[in-house]
């Protein structure tokens, strides 16, 4: 292009000019119209090689599609490990086996789902009753989620435990944290409790409380009461013995009708908590409550009552003798969570 400009512009210094622009433009043509069929050559090519490299690809699919079929069942997690020996042998399992092992695991996966949507609702402890049925849930994977698909503990035959309290799914059957048990066991020393007082806790769950309570106090000196089922199996049959707790002779009622049962205790109370417990109470079952907590509370004890009060504070003096000595307005350590903690005396001035 400089050369036909230059040619253009200066005609003087070229004797033969349009001949010189002719030739540039001819050659010019003749570059794109090589270039064009050349692009065009490769194309057809390609596409005549098309077919063939489909075929191919076809061909090799196929030959893997066989392999698939006659290849052995693909090792689980629960699976002891394949040694290069067994490699070579021929598989001891049909993919008609393999199918319906994943298919009543599919099953057994839903079961599980279903169940826990149950235990969530505390107050259904027929719900609960139902799930501790043995064998009901074993062998379902579970790790912090009782249905989470990555863990496989499983209980040990013969044993008797409950594939949920292996995977500790008690531990979020109320919706707070397990560590909030630490935060109440906090509050609880530094509002008096002493190692030689006899506790009552009334609502005990699946000892959230209770595995920082027993070790304190002395033996013999903790009672727990609980009416639901799960929760009640979870800290009898699995935290009590992880924690040996036996050794400090712990008392655990499971009062299934949810009447007070405080006398099968058999003593006496210097101190009685009552955590997140009487505003589920429903009607004036809550005052049938207290008055039995009265009727075992020792003088100068006092009764823990969080959340709310069961009855204004007029009605809990008038009525049960009961009187607010302190409140407080707790604030957990690593729970993004305050609780209001009464504190009531009876008689008190």
């Amino acid at each position: 292009f400089f050369s036909l400009h230059e040619c253009t512009m200066y005609r003087r210094r070229t004797p033969d000019s349009f001949g010189y622009q002719v030739t540039i433009l001819l050659l010019m043509f003749y570059i794109v119209w090589s270039k064009f069929n050349l692009n065009e050559d490769r194309t057809a090519a390609t596409l005549s090689q098309a077919p063939r490299g489909l075929d191919e690809c076809t061909k090799q699919i196929d030959a893997l599609r066989a392999r698939l079929e006659h290849a052995p069942p693909t090792p689980s997690r629960r699976s002891p490990p394949i040694s290069h020996a067994a490699l070579d042998e021929e598989p001891k399992e049909s993919p008609e086996t393999a199918q319906q092992e994943l298919e009543a695991a599919r099953q057994e996966l839903e079961l599980c789902r279903g169940e826990l949507g149950e235990w969530k609702d505390s107050s259904q402890a027929q719900s609960r009753a139902q799930a501790l049925q043995p064998g009901k849930a074993a062998g379902i994977p579970g790790s912090r989620d009782p249905c989470h698909p990555t863990s496989f503990y499983t209980p040990k035959p013969g044993s008797g435990m409950n594939a949920l309290f292996l995977r500790e799914a008690h531990h979020f059957s109320y919706g707070r944290p397990w560590s909030l048990g630490r935060d109440i066991f906090r509050q609880m020393l530094a509002r008096g409790l002493k190692h030689n007082h006899t506790l009552l806790d009334y609502g005990m769950g699946s000892l959230r409380n209770g595995i920082h309570l027993i070790p304190y106090l002395e033996p013999g000196h903790y009672c727990g009461i609980e009416p639901d089922q799960f929760s009640f199996q979870a800290a009898k049959t699995y935290e009590a013995p992880l924690y040996g707790l036996e050794a400090r002779r712990p008392t655990f009622y499971h009062n299934v009708d949810r009447q007070p049962h405080i006398d099968e205790c058999g003593m006496k109370f210097d101190r009685i908590l009552a955590y997140s417990v009487l505003q589920h109470v429903p009607g004036d079952h809550k005052g049938v409550i207290l008055k039995e907590m009265l009727r075992h509370l020792r003088p100068g004890g006092r009764i823990w009552i969080t959340h709310m009060l069961p009855y204004p504070r007029e009605t809990m003096q008038s009525r049960f003798g009961l009187k607010v000595v302190h409140y407080e307005k707790v604030v957990c350590e690593w729970v993004n969570s305050d609780t209001g903690w009464w504190d009531l005396e009876l008689g008190a001035d």
